[in-house]
């Protein structure tokens, strides 16, 4: 899915800039290395919002019983203190 979401931005990066290079009328020496680098920054941006993307995704997909599990191991509650302990102090 990252993969996939880097290589659509690359091509449509890579076909926006031969397209307004065509409508401006740039010299096709000028206009392949431009969309050349175009593609590979739009692919290298496609991978790291792709990532970003499938982050948010698995954050909002965990399933509850895994998010309130991991929340009560992490709090102490009444319950785990012992019955019967009792601290002297000063005396």
């Amino acid at each position: 899915m990252i993969r996939l979401f880097g290589s659509i931005c690359g091509l449509f990066v890579f076909s926006s800039t031969i397209l307004v290079g065509l409508v401006t009328g740039a010299a096709p020496g000028d206009l392949i290395p431009r969309a050349v680098q175009g593609m590979l920054c739009g692919v290298a941006l496609g991978l790291v919002a792709g990532w970003i993307g499938m982050h948010i995704i698995r954050d909002g997909t965990t399933p509850v019983d895994e998010v309130e599990e991991a929340d009560h191991e992490s709090k102490p509650t009444a319950s785990d203190d012992q019955a019967g302990d009792v601290t002297v102090v000063g005396g």
